[in-house]
Protein backbone atom coordinates (compact mmCIF):
# COMPACT_ATOMS: atom_id res chain seq x y z
CA UNK A 1 0.00 0.00 0.00
CA UNK A 2 1.45 3.70 -0.70
CA UNK A 3 1.65 6.21 1.81
CA UNK A 4 1.52 8.70 -0.59
CA UNK A 5 1.09 12.57 0.33
CA UNK A 6 0.96 15.78 -2.21
CA UNK A 7 0.80 19.30 -1.85
CA UNK A 8 0.47 21.31 -4.78
CA UNK A 9 2.74 24.27 -4.44
CA UNK A 10 2.96 28.07 -6.09
CA UNK A 11 6.74 28.96 -4.65
CA UNK A 12 9.71 26.80 -3.22
CA UNK A 13 9.07 28.46 -0.26
CA UNK A 14 5.84 26.58 0.02
CA UNK A 15 7.21 23.34 -0.58
CA UNK A 16 10.13 23.97 2.04
CA UNK A 17 8.08 24.88 4.76
CA UNK A 18 6.21 21.15 4.51
CA UNK A 19 6.08 19.11 7.20
CA UNK A 20 6.90 15.75 5.33
CA UNK A 21 9.75 16.74 3.01
CA UNK A 22 11.33 18.81 6.33
CA UNK A 23 11.15 15.22 7.94
CA UNK A 24 12.34 13.43 4.52
CA UNK A 25 15.36 15.61 4.51
CA UNK A 26 16.23 15.46 8.14
CA UNK A 27 16.96 11.68 7.70
CA UNK A 28 19.12 11.50 4.75
CA UNK A 29 22.07 9.13 5.30
CA UNK A 30 25.20 8.41 3.06
CA UNK A 31 28.09 5.93 3.44
CA UNK A 32 30.96 4.78 1.30
CA UNK A 33 29.79 1.27 0.80
CA UNK A 34 32.73 -0.50 -1.24
CA UNK A 35 34.75 -0.15 -4.82
CA UNK A 36 33.47 1.02 -8.01
CA UNK A 37 30.83 -0.98 -8.79
CA UNK A 38 29.30 -1.70 -12.34
CA UNK A 39 25.78 -0.37 -13.51
CA UNK A 40 24.63 -4.10 -14.49
CA UNK A 41 25.82 -5.00 -10.60
CA UNK A 42 23.87 -1.93 -8.82
CA UNK A 43 20.89 -3.36 -10.68
CA UNK A 44 20.98 -6.49 -8.97
CA UNK A 45 20.30 -4.25 -5.69
CA UNK A 46 16.60 -3.25 -6.79
CA UNK A 47 13.60 -5.46 -7.06
CA UNK A 48 11.63 -6.07 -10.68
CA UNK A 49 8.69 -4.14 -9.34
CA UNK A 50 10.73 -1.28 -7.26
CA UNK A 51 10.69 2.10 -8.84
CA UNK A 52 13.79 2.61 -10.66
CA UNK A 53 15.53 5.86 -11.56
CA UNK A 54 18.83 5.17 -13.29
CA UNK A 55 21.94 6.95 -15.35
CA UNK A 56 25.27 5.21 -16.80
CA UNK A 57 27.11 5.95 -19.71
CA UNK A 58 30.33 7.32 -20.67
CA UNK A 59 32.73 10.52 -20.19
CA UNK A 60 31.58 13.23 -22.26
CA UNK A 61 34.90 15.44 -23.64
CA UNK A 62 36.81 14.49 -20.05
CA UNK A 63 33.87 14.53 -18.20
CA UNK A 64 33.34 11.22 -16.13
CA UNK A 65 29.67 10.81 -15.27
CA UNK A 66 28.37 8.56 -12.34
CA UNK A 67 26.66 6.03 -12.15
CA UNK A 68 23.35 6.29 -10.79
CA UNK A 69 20.68 3.48 -10.02
CA UNK A 70 18.20 4.36 -7.57
CA UNK A 71 15.03 2.59 -5.96
CA UNK A 72 11.29 3.73 -4.61
CA UNK A 73 10.66 7.44 -4.55
CA UNK A 74 11.09 9.44 -1.67
CA UNK A 75 10.27 12.73 -3.27
CA UNK A 76 8.80 13.49 -6.82
CA UNK A 77 8.62 17.56 -7.82
CA UNK A 78 5.96 16.93 -10.87
CA UNK A 79 6.37 20.64 -12.70
CA UNK A 80 3.56 22.18 -14.41
CA UNK A 81 2.71 24.67 -16.47
CA UNK A 82 0.57 26.32 -13.94
CA UNK A 83 0.95 24.94 -10.52
CA UNK A 84 4.02 22.63 -9.41
CA UNK A 85 3.15 18.96 -6.95
CA UNK A 86 4.84 17.04 -4.91
CA UNK A 87 4.45 13.34 -4.15
CA UNK A 88 5.99 12.19 -0.69
CA UNK A 89 6.29 8.11 -1.31
CA UNK A 90 4.43 7.73 -4.25
CA UNK A 91 4.07 4.42 -6.27
CA UNK A 92 4.66 3.90 -9.72
CA UNK A 93 0.91 4.27 -10.87
CA UNK A 94 0.45 7.31 -8.73
CA UNK A 95 3.57 8.92 -10.55
CA UNK A 96 2.56 8.26 -13.94
CA UNK A 97 -1.09 9.72 -13.23
CA UNK A 98 0.11 12.59 -12.38
CA UNK A 99 2.76 13.02 -14.98
CA UNK A 100 -0.03 12.65 -17.28
CA UNK A 101 0.06 15.54 -20.38
CA UNK A 102 -2.37 18.14 -20.87
CA UNK A 103 -4.77 17.92 -23.40
CA UNK A 104 -3.01 19.84 -26.73
CA UNK A 105 -4.18 23.00 -26.84
CA UNK A 106 -5.33 24.78 -29.74
CA UNK A 107 -2.18 27.33 -29.74
CA UNK A 108 0.22 25.61 -29.37
CA UNK A 109 2.23 28.23 -27.73
CA UNK A 110 5.91 28.97 -27.12
CA UNK A 111 8.11 25.91 -26.78
CA UNK A 112 11.87 27.41 -26.11
CA UNK A 113 12.53 28.06 -22.49
CA UNK A 114 9.86 26.22 -20.33
CA UNK A 115 9.23 28.09 -17.31
CA UNK A 116 8.20 24.48 -15.03
CA UNK A 117 12.45 23.61 -15.66
CA UNK A 118 12.86 26.57 -13.82
CA UNK A 119 10.40 26.04 -11.37
CA UNK A 120 12.04 22.47 -10.95
CA UNK A 121 15.83 23.27 -10.08
CA UNK A 122 15.02 26.44 -8.28
CA UNK A 123 12.73 23.96 -6.06
CA UNK A 124 15.58 21.21 -6.16
CA UNK A 125 18.31 23.83 -4.57
CA UNK A 126 15.75 24.98 -2.18
CA UNK A 127 15.15 21.51 -0.73
CA UNK A 128 18.64 20.58 -0.80
CA UNK A 129 19.92 23.17 0.77
CA UNK A 130 18.92 21.79 3.90
CA UNK A 131 20.82 19.13 3.82
CA UNK A 132 23.64 20.47 5.38
CA UNK A 133 25.57 18.33 7.88
CA UNK A 134 24.29 15.11 6.31
CA UNK A 135 26.51 13.03 7.72
CA UNK A 136 28.96 11.41 5.29
CA UNK A 137 28.18 14.27 2.71
CA UNK A 138 31.32 16.37 3.02
CA UNK A 139 33.37 12.96 2.86
CA UNK A 140 31.60 12.21 -0.47
CA UNK A 141 32.29 15.71 -2.16
CA UNK A 142 35.98 15.71 -1.13
CA UNK A 143 35.76 11.87 -2.83
CA UNK A 144 33.22 12.34 -5.46
CA UNK A 145 32.99 16.33 -6.03
CA UNK A 146 29.41 15.68 -5.96
CA UNK A 147 27.04 17.74 -3.73
CA UNK A 148 24.97 15.01 -2.13
CA UNK A 149 21.64 14.23 -2.29
CA UNK A 150 21.62 13.32 -5.84
CA UNK A 151 17.92 13.18 -8.22
CA UNK A 152 16.79 11.80 -11.90
CA UNK A 153 14.57 14.30 -13.77
CA UNK A 154 13.08 13.82 -17.06
CA UNK A 155 11.21 16.65 -18.88
CA UNK A 156 8.56 16.51 -22.04
CA UNK A 157 9.25 17.56 -25.10
CA UNK A 158 6.36 20.13 -25.23
CA UNK A 159 5.36 22.78 -22.71
CA UNK A 160 2.46 20.84 -21.61
CA UNK A 161 3.86 18.33 -20.37
CA UNK A 162 4.60 17.90 -17.13
CA UNK A 163 8.23 17.17 -15.85
CA UNK A 164 9.56 15.70 -13.29
CA UNK A 165 12.32 15.23 -10.12
CA UNK A 166 13.06 12.21 -8.26
CA UNK A 167 15.03 11.82 -4.87
CA UNK A 168 14.73 7.81 -4.44
CA UNK A 169 14.48 6.08 -1.40
CA UNK A 170 18.14 4.48 -1.72
CA UNK A 171 20.22 5.77 -4.15
CA UNK A 172 23.49 3.60 -4.66
CA UNK A 173 26.32 6.05 -6.60
CA UNK A 174 29.36 4.41 -7.92
CA UNK A 175 32.48 6.74 -9.42
CA UNK A 176 35.83 5.97 -9.99
CA UNK A 177 36.64 4.44 -7.06
CA UNK A 178 33.99 3.99 -4.79
CA UNK A 179 30.38 3.07 -4.52
CA UNK A 180 28.20 4.99 -2.18
CA UNK A 181 24.56 4.73 -0.61
CA UNK A 182 22.02 7.17 0.02
CA UNK A 183 19.12 6.73 2.17
CA UNK A 184 16.16 9.03 2.86
CA UNK A 185 13.91 8.46 5.98
CA UNK A 186 13.08 4.36 6.23
CA UNK A 187 14.56 3.47 3.33
CA UNK A 188 13.28 0.27 3.80
CA UNK A 189 9.53 1.69 3.52
CA UNK A 190 7.73 0.30 0.45
CA UNK A 191 10.51 -1.22 -1.24
CA UNK A 192 11.10 -4.85 -2.21
CA UNK A 193 14.02 -7.44 -1.64
CA UNK A 194 15.52 -8.11 -5.55
CA UNK A 195 13.27 -11.31 -6.06
CA UNK A 196 15.49 -12.48 -8.82
CA UNK A 197 19.22 -13.10 -8.99
CA UNK A 198 19.16 -12.47 -12.82
CA UNK A 199 16.50 -10.12 -14.31
CA UNK A 200 14.95 -12.16 -17.32
CA UNK A 201 13.30 -10.38 -20.42
CA UNK A 202 9.96 -11.30 -21.64
CA UNK A 203 9.77 -14.10 -23.45
CA UNK A 204 9.23 -12.76 -27.39
CA UNK A 205 5.91 -15.00 -27.79
CA UNK A 206 4.53 -12.93 -25.20
CA UNK A 207 4.25 -9.60 -26.79
CA UNK A 208 1.91 -8.30 -29.13
CA UNK A 209 2.32 -5.06 -30.88
CA UNK A 210 -0.04 -2.62 -31.55
CA UNK A 211 -0.17 0.40 -33.83
CA UNK A 212 0.86 3.49 -33.01
CA UNK A 213 -0.97 6.76 -32.74
CA UNK A 214 -0.48 7.08 -36.15
CA UNK A 215 -0.51 3.98 -38.75
CA UNK A 216 2.71 4.01 -41.37
CA UNK A 217 0.29 5.03 -44.42
CA UNK A 218 -1.03 7.92 -42.37
CA UNK A 219 2.18 9.05 -40.76
CA UNK A 220 3.93 8.91 -44.14
CA UNK A 221 0.99 11.17 -45.60
CA UNK A 222 1.97 13.37 -42.84
CA UNK A 223 5.28 13.83 -43.69
CA UNK A 224 4.45 14.36 -47.01
CA UNK A 225 2.33 17.59 -46.28
CA UNK A 226 5.35 18.72 -44.26
CA UNK A 227 7.79 18.52 -46.65
CA UNK A 228 5.02 20.77 -48.78
CA UNK A 229 5.13 22.77 -45.80
CA UNK A 230 8.95 23.36 -46.08
CA UNK A 231 9.04 23.56 -49.95
CA UNK A 232 7.31 27.00 -49.23
CA UNK A 233 10.56 28.35 -47.60
CA UNK A 234 9.31 29.84 -44.08
CA UNK A 235 10.35 26.35 -42.26
CA UNK A 236 13.71 24.53 -42.87
CA UNK A 237 13.63 21.36 -41.34
CA UNK A 238 10.71 19.54 -38.95
CA UNK A 239 11.31 16.53 -36.98
CA UNK A 240 8.82 14.04 -36.98
CA UNK A 241 7.80 11.59 -34.60
CA UNK A 242 6.02 8.45 -34.41
CA UNK A 243 5.11 5.69 -31.82
CA UNK A 244 4.11 2.24 -31.82
CA UNK A 245 3.00 0.00 -28.20
CA UNK A 246 4.41 -3.17 -27.05
CA UNK A 247 2.19 -4.87 -25.10
CA UNK A 248 3.16 -8.36 -22.85
CA UNK A 249 1.67 -11.12 -21.03
CA UNK A 250 3.83 -10.44 -18.06
CA UNK A 251 4.98 -7.26 -15.73
CA UNK A 252 8.01 -5.10 -17.41
CA UNK A 253 11.26 -6.31 -15.54
CA UNK A 254 13.53 -3.00 -16.40
CA UNK A 255 16.79 -4.28 -14.57
CA UNK A 256 16.78 -6.80 -17.03
CA UNK A 257 15.92 -3.89 -20.03
CA UNK A 258 18.26 -1.83 -18.59
CA UNK A 259 21.28 -4.38 -18.91
CA UNK A 260 20.31 -5.60 -22.04
CA UNK A 261 20.67 -1.73 -23.58
CA UNK A 262 23.78 -1.52 -21.65
CA UNK A 263 25.63 -4.42 -23.42
CA UNK A 264 24.50 -3.28 -26.40
CA UNK A 265 25.35 0.52 -26.05
CA UNK A 266 28.20 1.25 -24.27
CA UNK A 267 28.90 4.41 -25.58
CA UNK A 268 25.01 6.04 -25.18
CA UNK A 269 23.68 6.88 -22.03
CA UNK A 270 21.48 4.42 -20.31
CA UNK A 271 18.69 6.01 -18.03
CA UNK A 272 15.12 5.56 -16.54
CA UNK A 273 12.94 7.69 -14.61
CA UNK A 274 9.44 7.53 -14.08
CA UNK A 275 9.15 4.65 -16.54
CA UNK A 276 10.92 6.60 -19.51
CA UNK A 277 13.92 3.96 -20.64
CA UNK A 278 16.39 3.81 -23.07
CA UNK A 279 19.77 4.51 -23.97
CA UNK A 280 20.34 8.09 -25.68
CA UNK A 281 23.30 8.73 -28.33
CA UNK A 282 22.69 12.48 -27.74
CA UNK A 283 23.88 14.65 -24.64
CA UNK A 284 21.87 17.25 -23.99
CA UNK A 285 24.38 19.13 -21.64
CA UNK A 286 26.57 18.05 -18.70
CA UNK A 287 27.53 20.97 -16.68
CA UNK A 288 30.73 20.07 -14.21
CA UNK A 289 32.77 22.75 -12.37
CA UNK A 290 31.15 25.62 -14.35
CA UNK A 291 31.70 24.77 -17.61
CA UNK A 292 28.87 23.28 -20.05
CA UNK A 293 29.54 20.53 -22.52
CA UNK A 294 26.88 19.15 -25.13
CA UNK A 295 27.01 16.65 -27.90
CA UNK A 296 24.55 17.44 -30.72
CA UNK A 297 23.70 14.44 -33.81
CA UNK A 298 21.79 15.05 -36.69
CA UNK A 299 22.20 13.37 -39.94
CA UNK A 300 21.58 9.50 -39.62
CA UNK A 301 22.54 6.62 -42.10
CA UNK A 302 22.62 2.54 -41.60
CA UNK A 303 26.08 1.29 -40.41
CA UNK A 304 28.50 1.25 -42.92
CA UNK A 305 26.81 3.92 -44.90
CA UNK A 306 29.21 6.77 -43.35
CA UNK A 307 30.92 7.62 -46.58
CA UNK A 308 27.27 8.56 -48.07
CA UNK A 309 26.45 10.43 -44.98
CA UNK A 310 29.20 12.82 -44.75
CA UNK A 311 28.88 13.39 -48.46
CA UNK A 312 25.49 14.03 -47.91
CA UNK A 313 24.94 17.89 -48.74
CA UNK A 314 20.98 17.24 -47.40
CA UNK A 315 22.68 15.44 -43.69
CA UNK A 316 25.62 17.89 -43.65
CA UNK A 317 23.14 20.91 -43.89
CA UNK A 318 20.74 19.52 -41.26
CA UNK A 319 23.53 19.20 -39.11
CA UNK A 320 24.96 22.71 -39.01
CA UNK A 321 21.38 23.96 -38.28
CA UNK A 322 21.73 21.61 -35.09
CA UNK A 323 24.71 22.85 -33.81
CA UNK A 324 24.21 26.36 -34.81
CA UNK A 325 20.85 25.99 -33.04
CA UNK A 326 22.68 24.92 -29.40
CA UNK A 327 25.32 28.06 -29.86
CA UNK A 328 22.89 30.20 -30.04
CA UNK A 329 21.22 29.06 -27.15
CA UNK A 330 24.38 28.91 -25.20
CA UNK A 331 25.46 32.47 -26.05
CA UNK A 332 23.44 34.20 -23.40
CA UNK A 333 24.47 32.68 -20.23
CA UNK A 334 28.07 31.58 -21.45
CA UNK A 335 31.74 32.60 -22.97
CA UNK A 336 34.82 30.59 -24.86
CA UNK A 337 32.43 28.92 -26.85
CA UNK A 338 33.94 26.34 -28.98
CA UNK A 339 31.75 24.47 -31.83
CA UNK A 340 33.87 22.41 -34.38
CA UNK A 341 33.93 23.38 -37.69
CA UNK A 342 33.52 19.81 -39.12
CA UNK A 343 31.26 16.86 -37.19
CA UNK A 344 32.86 13.52 -36.66
CA UNK A 345 31.54 10.14 -37.57
CA UNK A 346 29.39 8.18 -34.34
CA UNK A 347 28.62 4.78 -35.49
CA UNK A 348 26.34 2.56 -32.91
CA UNK A 349 25.09 -0.39 -33.93
CA UNK A 350 22.07 -0.19 -35.49
CA UNK A 351 22.60 3.20 -36.98
CA UNK A 352 25.61 6.21 -37.75
CA UNK A 353 25.09 10.02 -37.37
CA UNK A 354 27.39 12.95 -37.55
CA UNK A 355 28.21 14.30 -34.33
CA UNK A 356 29.41 17.43 -32.90
CA UNK A 357 30.60 18.00 -29.60
CA UNK A 358 30.26 21.82 -28.28
CA UNK A 359 31.59 23.23 -25.04
CA UNK A 360 31.63 26.42 -23.07
CA UNK A 361 32.39 28.36 -19.50
CA UNK A 362 28.92 29.17 -17.84
CA UNK A 363 29.09 33.19 -16.89
CA UNK A 364 25.28 34.42 -15.87
CA UNK A 365 23.30 31.82 -14.13
CA UNK A 366 20.96 33.96 -11.42
CA UNK A 367 21.40 32.76 -7.54
CA UNK A 368 19.13 30.47 -6.78
CA UNK A 369 18.89 28.73 -9.93
CA UNK A 370 19.86 25.54 -10.83
CA UNK A 371 22.82 25.47 -14.10
CA UNK A 372 22.13 22.28 -15.19
CA UNK A 373 18.17 23.13 -15.21
CA UNK A 374 19.06 26.65 -17.02
CA UNK A 375 21.61 25.21 -19.77
CA UNK A 376 18.68 22.52 -20.62
CA UNK A 377 15.80 24.94 -21.27
CA UNK A 378 17.56 27.22 -23.18
CA UNK A 379 19.09 24.89 -25.30
CA UNK A 380 15.47 22.34 -25.27
CA UNK A 381 14.75 22.00 -28.00
CA UNK A 382 17.18 21.31 -30.10
CA UNK A 383 16.59 21.53 -33.94
CA UNK A 384 17.75 17.68 -34.07
CA UNK A 385 14.23 16.92 -32.27
CA UNK A 386 12.46 19.92 -33.08
CA UNK A 387 13.73 21.72 -36.52
CA UNK A 388 14.47 24.83 -37.53
CA UNK A 389 13.86 27.80 -37.15
CA UNK A 390 12.62 26.47 -33.82
CA UNK A 391 8.97 28.04 -33.11
CA UNK A 392 8.57 27.62 -36.48
CA UNK A 393 8.87 23.74 -36.47
CA UNK A 394 7.16 23.47 -33.16
CA UNK A 395 4.03 25.35 -35.01
CA UNK A 396 4.49 23.05 -38.16
CA UNK A 397 4.55 19.61 -35.67
CA UNK A 398 1.40 20.81 -33.69
CA UNK A 399 -0.55 20.59 -36.27
CA UNK A 400 0.78 17.44 -38.76
CA UNK A 401 2.35 15.45 -35.36
CA UNK A 402 -0.58 13.47 -34.06
CA UNK A 403 1.60 11.84 -31.46
CA UNK A 404 1.56 12.98 -27.99
CA UNK A 405 5.67 12.53 -27.28
CA UNK A 406 5.33 13.47 -23.54
CA UNK A 407 8.58 12.94 -22.38
CA UNK A 408 10.11 11.18 -25.16
CA UNK A 409 13.04 13.78 -26.76
CA UNK A 410 13.04 16.11 -23.76
CA UNK A 411 15.93 16.31 -20.64
CA UNK A 412 16.57 13.20 -19.23
CA UNK A 413 19.48 12.98 -16.41
CA UNK A 414 20.65 13.87 -13.13
CA UNK A 415 21.41 16.76 -10.74
CA UNK A 416 23.56 17.11 -7.47
CA UNK A 417 22.51 18.95 -4.68
CA UNK A 418 24.48 22.05 -6.07
CA UNK A 419 22.73 22.35 -9.46
CA UNK A 420 25.10 20.46 -11.40
CA UNK A 421 24.76 17.28 -13.42
CA UNK A 422 23.93 16.33 -16.62
CA UNK A 423 20.97 15.78 -19.08
CA UNK A 424 20.83 13.55 -22.44
CA UNK A 425 17.93 13.63 -25.17
CA UNK A 426 14.79 11.02 -23.98
CA UNK A 427 16.20 9.04 -27.79
CA UNK A 428 16.01 5.45 -27.94
CA UNK A 429 13.53 4.47 -25.67
CA UNK A 430 10.04 3.83 -24.63
CA UNK A 431 7.75 4.71 -21.77
CA UNK A 432 7.19 2.20 -19.26
CA UNK A 433 2.93 2.33 -19.30
CA UNK A 434 1.12 2.37 -15.33
CA UNK A 435 0.16 -1.53 -16.12
CA UNK A 436 4.21 -1.86 -16.34
CA UNK A 437 2.99 -4.70 -18.92
CA UNK A 438 2.90 -1.77 -21.75
CA UNK A 439 5.60 -0.30 -23.55
CA UNK A 440 5.08 2.61 -25.88
CA UNK A 441 8.20 2.96 -28.07
CA UNK A 442 9.26 6.27 -30.14
CA UNK A 443 11.52 7.25 -32.94
CA UNK A 444 11.75 10.60 -35.13
CA UNK A 445 13.29 11.78 -37.95
CA UNK A 446 14.43 15.05 -39.40
CA UNK A 447 12.38 16.35 -42.21
CA UNK A 448 13.84 18.60 -45.00
CA UNK A 449 12.46 19.60 -48.54
CA UNK A 450 13.97 16.46 -50.09
CA UNK A 451 13.10 14.26 -47.79
CA UNK A 452 11.12 10.81 -48.93
CA UNK A 453 8.33 9.60 -46.87
CA UNK A 454 9.12 6.05 -47.31
CA UNK A 455 12.87 6.56 -46.23
CA UNK A 456 11.83 8.54 -43.22
CA UNK A 457 9.68 5.41 -41.92
CA UNK A 458 12.76 3.20 -42.24
CA UNK A 459 15.02 5.64 -40.00
CA UNK A 460 12.64 5.44 -37.55
CA UNK A 461 12.22 1.71 -37.80
CA UNK A 462 16.06 1.53 -37.45
CA UNK A 463 15.78 3.99 -34.25
CA UNK A 464 12.94 1.57 -32.63
CA UNK A 465 15.16 -1.23 -32.61
CA UNK A 466 17.24 -0.42 -29.40
CA UNK A 467 14.18 -0.78 -27.47
CA UNK A 468 12.32 -3.63 -28.86
CA UNK A 469 15.77 -5.83 -28.67
CA UNK A 470 16.09 -4.69 -25.09
CA UNK A 471 12.86 -5.92 -24.25
CA UNK A 472 13.58 -9.08 -25.73
CA UNK A 473 11.04 -8.36 -28.63
CA UNK A 474 13.26 -8.58 -31.67
CA UNK A 475 16.63 -10.47 -31.79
Amino acid sequence: MSSMQSLSFETTQDLADWEPVRSLLQSVRITRESQRRGFEELLLRVGSSDTISSWSGPALAGDAQPTIVGTGVALAIVAKEDASLALVDPNFQELSRALLPNPRPENPGKVQNQPHMKRAGAAWLRLVSSCEGVPGARDFLARTGLVAPLGLMSFGFAPTTPGVLILPRVTWVSTEDSTWRIEVGDAALGLSEAEEACPHLTDPENWYLDPGTMSRTAWKRAVAAVIEELRKGDTHKAVMARDITARADDPIDLRAVLRALAKAYPTCWKFSVAGMTGASPEMLASVREGVVKSRVLAGTCAPGQGEELWDSAKDRQEHAFAVQSVVDALQPMASDLDAPAEPFLLDLPNVTHLASDVSAHLDLIEPGLAPVCEVVRSLHPTAAVCGTPTQAAFELLSVHELTDRGRYSGPVGWIDGGGEGACAIALRCGQVLPDRRSIRVFAGGGIMPDSQPEVELQETQAKMMPVLQAIGLEK
